[in-house]
Formats: structure tokens, sequence, C-alpha cells
């Protein structure tokens, strides 16, 4: 309406600016100055209604969360009570659905759409949500779920007041090993899930241990008046997987690891660079004296890394000694007789496999080497780090990987930039 209105102000005035009319009494400057005023506020009005519509979904956000942390606060026996998918039904199954019921409706409380509710009200047996369960990520089994860290949604399909979101959970997991899941759980045929052992195996904290994942759903759900009702919430994977099966540890399509730490942790950097540092800058005898400590035992290269000073960074297991740190570690490769690195080149990066206890990095550094024909060449390296704390001591390097090595050619571009920005300035 207002559009209209400003429309037919502009085409009176722009006629009266033509025909030249005394009447108004208005110059040309006059007339102009009316309709950029009018223009701008136009401009201002629209720039309002984004930045509302940016809010409405930043709301929608808000909302998402506040639900995921709800759905997420799963017990340990609720998941194992809400993902149970007996093959056959019998009378077990309908006496315990009043208990399910009851952990369907604590979770999803004042999130229900009423088509959803009277579902659950009425034993609907094949569910549309999708609950939290043990899910099995790199040789560990998460068996509880933590703080919601981020919610982010893409909206694919709308019929207001009804969407259908793609969406990714952040959230953070308890896990234990593999080896540990089987001695606290049994699979129960006719539940088609797991379920407790009676057994005395107690659960230490230094069983535990805490990653970071990220979760896709397709939520329908309805958003009226900044709330939302759900309608349905499933695992959003690539394959498909019948509903029978879907409840398999082994079944994480729909999940992704990331990392569990944003940035390294300084001192974690700063242990990892004195370290390179000392390791990387040693000459070609030395490096023999590693391979042969490595290959004599375990009590020669503790010595080894003491006469080389590397001792006091690194936490040593005597069983395990050649698997934390392999013969492939020496970057004295091929025909490389010396190398000379400056540990403020290293960069440290997380690594996605990162956990609460495990920390593990990515360290990338220049270097220049010395080859046996004597010619220099420039090289990048590339180290995999695993950092775990030791008590008293803190944080040490528990054990190392050698990535890769390649020619530093971004380096020899940025050193010629530099020689030639300094011969124009000279």
């Amino acid at each position: 309406m207002k559009r209209t209105v400003k429309l037919w102000v502009s085409v009176i005035l722009m006629m009266a600016l033509f025909a030249g009319c005394s009447v108004l009494g208005t110059s040309s400057r006059e007339i102009s100055n009316i309709m950029n005023s009018e223009s701008t506020e136009e401009e201002n009005n629209e720039e309002n209604f984004l930045a509302d519509y940016g809010n409405e979904f930043d709301l929608l956000k808000n909302e998402l969360i506040k639900f995921f942390r709800q759905f997420f606060s799963v017990s340990e026996e609720e998941i194992l009570v809400l993902n149970a998918y007996p093959k056959k039904l019998n009378d077990e199954y309908w006496n315990e659905y009043a208990l399910i019921k009851e952990y369907v409706f604590k979770l999803l409380k004042g999130y229900m759409a009423p088509e959803l509710e009277e579902k659950f009200e009425n034993q609907f047996l094949t569910t549309n949500i999708h609950f939290p369960r043990f899910i099995e990520v790199n040789g560990k089994v998460i068996i509880k779920y933590l703080d919601i860290e981020d919610v982010n949604y893409e909206i694919i399909e709308e019929d207001k007041p009804r969407y259908t979101l793609l969406t990714d959970v952040i959230v953070k997991g308890e896990v234990i090993s593999k080896e540990k899941f089987i001695q606290l759980y049994n699979y129960n045929a006719e539940k088609n899930y797991y379920t407790r052992k009676e057994n005395k195996s107690i659960l230490e904290e230094s069983d535990q241990d805490e990653i970071k994942v990220k979760c896709a759903y397709i939520l329908e759900l309805v958003n009226k008046d900044e709330k939302v009702s759900l309608m349905s919430l499933k695992e959003n994977g690539e394959i498909y997987i019948s509903e029978e099966n879907r409840r398999n540890i082994l079944n994480n399509d729909f999940l992704q690891r990331v990392p569990y730490l944003e940035s390294p942790q300084v001192s974690d950097e700063a242990l990892i660079k004195l370290f390179f540092n000392q390791f990387m800058n040693q000459d070609k005898d030395s490096y023999q004296y590693f391979q042969y400590a490595y290959d004599t035992g375990y009590n020669m290269f503790e010595q080894m890394l003491s006469d080389l000073d590397l001792k006091d960074y690194v936490m040593l297991e005597k069983g395990k000694y050649k698997e934390q740190f392999p013969k492939t570690t020496i970057p004295a490769k091929d025909d490389i007789i010396s190398i000379s690195m400056n540990k403020e080149d290293i960069k440290v990066s997380v690594h996605p496999d990162t956990s609460r206890k495990i920390r593990k990095y990515f360290a990338d550094f220049p270097a220049k080497v010395r080859l046996s024909d004597y010619t220099n060449s420039d090289i990048i390296y590339r180290y995999l780090v695993v950092i775990e704390d030791q008590g008293e001591q803190g944080a040490k390097i528990k054990g190392i990987q050698y990535l890769f090595m390649d020619s530093n050619t971004s380096f020899i571009e940025i050193k010629s930039n530099e020689n030639a920005e300094n011969a124009e300035e000279n």
C-alpha cells in the first residue's frame, strides 16, 4: 500500500515538474529531494525487514539448540529402552510400552506436534523419531551424550507454517573402547538392541574419554509463534538402512567426527615447537644413533633420547616405544645429510581425531636440507603428533608419525617475492 502511494506521489510530482505548474510553487531541486527522501525511506524499510528476517532465523536456531539440549540429555537406561525394536511383538513389549511412552514424552516435552503426540499415545510402532543411541566411532563407542555446542540448519522445503530442515548438531559424546563396551553390554535378539550385562564390571574414569561429533538429521516441524513443534526427526545418512537394522552401532553414516578443540592448546603448541626444534636440527650421525638405539632395545633408546636432549619432551612406554617413535620419523631420508629449520615456522593444527584426553595435531614446517651432492633444497615436512597429560609432569608427546615431505615451492615463491620487493626498494 505504501509503495503504491509513493508511486502516485512521484508521478504527480513529475507531471508538475514537466508542466511547469506554478500552483505547487515547488522547484525542481525540491522535487528531486522529495523523491530521494521517499527512496531512502523505502530502502531503510527493506533493510529493517531483512534485519527482522535474520532475527527470526536466530530465534529458530535458539529454539533448535534448546530442543536438542533436552533431546540429548537422554540417560543410559533411556537409550536402551527407546532403541528396542523387536522383530516379533509379544506381551512383554506391550507391557514395557508404558515406560517407552514415559521416556518419549520426557525427551520431547514441549516440542511435540499434536500429530506426533497422538501416534505415541496409540502405540505407534514405526517411530518418526530417531532417538540418541550407542554408536561406534574409530574404535570407540559413544555411550552418553553431553553438551550441545552448536546447531546449523538449512530449509529444504517450506509450506508455512510447516518446514523441512537439514540440520547439523555439534555435540560432545562420552566414549569407551569397543572392548569395554562388549564387557558391559550384550546384544538381545528379542529386543533387537543391547541390554546391560548383569556383572560386576565397573566403568572407571580411566576407561572414559570425550569426543565431539556432528550429527545430521532431517527435521519436519511446525514453526508457529516462534515455537517449534516436532513432527519427525530422522538420521540423515547417505546410505539407506532399514529401520530393523538402523540401530546397529556400526551404522554411523549420519555422523562425522570433528575436532574436540577449535585451536591448539598453547602449552601443547609450545611443546611441539620445542621438540621439533631439537629433533630436526641434528646431524647425520645423530639420526644413525637413533636407528641403532631403536634396533638395540628400550634401554638404549631411552639413553639415546637423553643424549639428544629429547627425553624431557616425551612419554616413553617400554613395550611400545617402537610404535610411539618409529624409524620413519627420522627426517634425514634418502640423500639428505643435514637439516636446518626454525621453530617459529612450525604451524600446528588440530587433527579431527582429537579427544579430551588424547590430543592430536598436525605439525607442518619448512626446512632447508643439505643433500649428499652438496646442493641445498627447500622441503616441507608434515608430522602427526599425539599428546597426553602425564600427571604432575604435565603434557608429554606420546607418539609421532611421519606423514610426508614435499618440495617447498610456496616457501621458495615467498622468498623470491621478498627478494624482488627488496630489490625494488633499493
